[in-house]
C-alpha cells in the first residue's frame, strides 16, 4: 500500500529580496497560483496545503482548490529558525508523510513531483527522507585558494568532482520525523536530480524575469 503524502507550500507575505513574489504578475498568474495548480495534478498526493500568515494567500489557495493553514505570525518573521518553521507547518498536517516545496520553482512542473514520490516511495525502508540536487561545474574558491579543481592542470567544467548542491524544489519525509528533528532531511538522505531548468530557483529580480521567460516559452510550445 503506498503511503499517503500530502504536500505544503509555506509562502508569506513580507517577501524580502524580490518584493511581493507570491501574488506579483508572472506569465499571466502567480506563483503561488502556478505552484497550487501543478501540484493539484499531481494524483499521487493526498492534498495540497498553503502555509501562510497572509489572508490574500489564504483565500487565494482555498479559492484554486488548496487547502489554507493559517500560519501564527510569529513562524512568518525572518528571526525564526527555518527549522522551527519546518517543524510547525508539519505539525499542522495530518499525513503520515509530508512533501515541502516552494513557489520559486515555477519551472519543476507536475512530472517533477511525480518522479520524487515514486523514488520515495520505491526507496522506503533504504532511506529515511528525500531532496531535490542538482550538479555544480563551477571553478570554486574559498579563502584565495580553489577548492575543486588544480590550476596546474586545469580541467574542463564538464570534468570537474561531483559536487551536489540542494535545490530545495522537492523534500520528502515523515512528518514524524520533520516534528521530532526540525529537519526535512536526514541522514539517510536519497539525493534525486534535477536538471538546471528544473531546479531553476527565483532569488533575485533578474531571476524571475527569466523565469518568467523560460516559463512562457515552454508554455507556447
Amino acid at each position: 500500500m503506498n503511503p499517503v503524502i500530502q504536500a505544503v507550500i509555506p509562502v508569506r507575505g513580507g517577501s524580502e529580496r524580490v518584493k511581493n513574489k507570491n501574488l506579483r504578475p508572472f506569465s499571466g498568474s502567480n506563483l503561488l497560483a502556478i505552484k497550487i495548480g501543478q501540484l493539484l495534478q499531481v494524483k499521487e498526493l493526498d492534498a495540497v496545503y498553503v502555509s501562510s500568515e497572509d489572508p490574500t494567500m489564504l483565500e487565494l489557495a482555498k479559492e484554486l482548490g488548496a487547502i489554507p493553514l493559517e500560519r501564527d505570525p510569529y513562524y512568518a518573521t525572518s528571526v525564526v529558525p527555518m527549522s522551527e518553521v519546518y517543524a510547525y507547518m508539519a505539525g499542522q498536517m495530518t499525513s503520515e508523510h509530508v512533501l515541502l516545496t516552494h513557489v520559486t520553482s515555477p519551472l519543476a512542473g507536475a512530472e517533477v513531483y511525480r518522479r520524487c514520490i515514486e523514488a520515495y516511495r520505491n526507496g522506503i525502508g533504504q532511506y529515511d527522507s528525500l531532496t531535490t540536487v542538482s550538479d555544480v561545474k563551477d571553478f570554486l574558491y574559498q579563502d584565495g585558494k580553489p577548492l575543486n579543481f588544480d590550476p596546474a592542470k586545469k580541467p574542463r567544467s564538464q570534468d570537474l568532482p561531483e559536487i551536489l548542491k540542494l535545490t530545495h524544489v522537492v523534500s520528502i519525509a515523515s512528518r514524524e520525523m520533520v516534528t521530532r528533528t526540525k529537519e526535512w532531511f536526514g541522514p539517510q538522505v536519497q539525493f534525486v536530480k534535477l536538471d538546471a531548468t528544473e531546479s531553476f530557483d527565483i532569488d533575485t529580480p533578474l531571476d524571475m524575469e527569466i523565469a518568467e521567460m523560460l516559463y512562457a516559452k515552454r508554455a507556447a510550445q
